[in-house]
């Protein structure tokens, strides 16, 4: 098969990419790899075959290598995989593209041997952190919705799609644009600010070397259905937490406002936090990307998800919202449904009650229903007589039922029980470099049984084209039955591909 791998390059500000046909590269014990780097550095003038990207691109499980040239910054970090406490994992290693000058008949080898700590990179924008008291903030999230489990479902698959950007630490760190581009589709996926394609022609790259293209904020603080997004390195110490609040203040005080709801996101972990000029409550710190991320739905995800579809912590619309005729909600539907998902999403953050159906509901599947709630209702994967007869754990933030969770007396409202998973410390909370493929590494999808216009069919994540679409397979004749792996459904960010598509099978 030989080496396979791909390049990144950095001049002049911009980040570029080439990956070469069937993914051939050179190994960095080979002198020929050191004379193509001199050449790819004397030819920055001519970068017709590299493709204009974002970011550089991580070591996937299909490569062997990644070379990564910083032309500004003057380096060269080349990736590769490496056994550490026997999970492999992506291992960078940096030297200086002046040990290239001089270096006839050596190899990046030899070069390697004494090689350079890899930089974290700068972030100049911090100011001192202040003494100040947190309180306590408690958000209570009702019982989940039928959007809430596909949300939970389409965050794994999410996870999953993109592991190799959150598992390697050249791609997944603070700032860096990768960051950026993968937690506002996390953001995307937790307040369905999403399309649902029936769009089939999807580009699955060669060799599934994929990358993110959808757009992302350029800054690490933002606007998002009016809570302030604040991106943050690190935020499981108070110090860490207080610098990140400083910087949101700092922010709010440029923009001459005095208060806000602050969603901090950390390359491992979310915060929620109310500023006032009277006090600061912050949440407690909960994992976000965790080894388990691609299995299972992180705590952090479930109640970013909750807050952003329900009002159990932003004010409600519903104080600034006279309507002397209630509207039935098949009118509702059908109002929604004339929209464009845009437009939908416009007119539910406008209005209390669209507010209300539009998360109800399905937006933009029509005549779906899902049969299986296990992401959202874990005792027993089963969502009738949820309301009024549940209890959600205060540590994970999943939702059981009461006779499920063994409390036996008529809970009060909100109530909080601590799960068997987080009794006996069995949540992951933990996020290594390669953890997720390590983990998820055979995973081939997940079976979501659903009804579709009351016929029963199974929801599968798609990884390739359609049958019909892939040559290759022709060359088996009919010595193997192919299934026909036709994609209805596709997940886009303002058009752009985010990388899931599903499709339907008979039950």
């Amino acid at each position: 098969m030989g080496t396979r791998g791909l390049w990144n390059l950095r001049s002049a500000g911009k980040w570029y990419r080439l990956h070469e046909p069937r993914s051939r590269i050179r190994s960095p014990h080979e002198p020929e790899t050191v004379r193509r780097i001199k050449s790819i550095i004397t030819s920055l003038d001519n970068l017709e075959e590299w493709e204009s990207v974002s970011f550089p691109s991580p070591l996937q499980s299909n490569l062997d290598y990644v070379y990564t040239i910083d032309v500004d910054a003057g380096t060269l970090i080349i990736t590769r995989w490496e056994t550490l406490d026997g999970l492999l994992q992506p291992s960078p290693g940096q030297i200086q593209l002046s040990c290239l000058d001089g270096s006839h008949g050596l190899t990046l080898d030899s070069l390697t041997r004494v090689r350079d700590e890899i930089s974290e990179p700068e972030d100049g924008g911090a100011p001192p952190t202040p003494q100040v008291v947190l309180n306590q903030l408690r958000i209570h999230p009702g019982p989940p919705t039928t959007l809430n489990e596909l949300q939970f479902r389409i965050s794994r698959d999410f996870c999953f799609v993109w592991r190799f950007f959150i598992d390697d630490p050249m791609t997944w760190r603070y700032p860096s644009m990768a960051f950026n581009t993968i937690a506002i589709g996390i953001l995307r996926i937790a307040a369905w600010d999403l399309e649902v394609s029936s769009d089939s022609e999807i580009h699955y790259p060669e060799n599934r070397v994929n990358f993110p293209y959808w757009d992302a904020p350029q800054t690490d603080i933002f606007w998002f259905h009016r809570y302030l997004v604040m991106l943050h390195g690190n935020i499981n110490t108070k110090s860490s937490i207080l610098a990140a609040i400083s910087k949101a203040q700092l922010f709010l005080e440029v923009s001459h406002k005095d208060a806000a709801h602050l969603i901090i996101l950390s390359l491992q972990h979310v915060a929620f936090v109310e500023v006032s000029s009277k006090s600061i409550l912050c949440s407690q710190i909960l994992p976000l990307f965790v080894n388990t991320s691609a299995r299972h739905c992180s705590p952090g995800f479930r109640l970013l998800s909750y807050v952003l579809t329900s009002s159990c912590w932003k004010p409600s619309l519903a104080r600034r919202e006279q309507v002397g005729v209630g509207l039935p909600p098949e009118t509702l539907d059908l109002i929604l449904g004339s929209c464009s998902p845009k437009g939908a999403l416009t007119l539910s953050q406008s209005s209390f009650i669209f507010q209300e159906q539009y998360y109800s509901t399905i937006p933009q599947i029509q005549h779906l229903t899902l049969r299986s709630f296990e992401h959202s209702v874990p005792c027993c994967g089963k969502k009738n007589r949820l309301r009024g007869n549940w209890v959600y754990c205060p540590s994970c933030y999943a939702c059981r039922h009461t006779e499920c969770a063994g409390v036996r007396s008529e809970p009060p409202a909100d109530s909080q029980v601590i799960c068997f998973d987080c009794k006996n410390g069995k949540l992951c909370t933990e996020l290594v470099p390669g953890g997720i493929n390590h983990i998820a590494r055979r995973f081939s999808g997940e079976d979501c049984e659903i009804l579709v216009a009351g016929s029963p069919k199974i929801l599968r994540i798609r990884f390739w084209k359609p049958s019909h679409l892939c040559p290759e397979l022709r060359l088996l004749g009919n010595l193997v039955p192919v299934p026909p792996r036709l994609i209805n459904f596709t997940i886009r960010f303002n058009g752009a591909f985010a990388g899931v598509a599903y499709g339907l099978d008979d039950s």
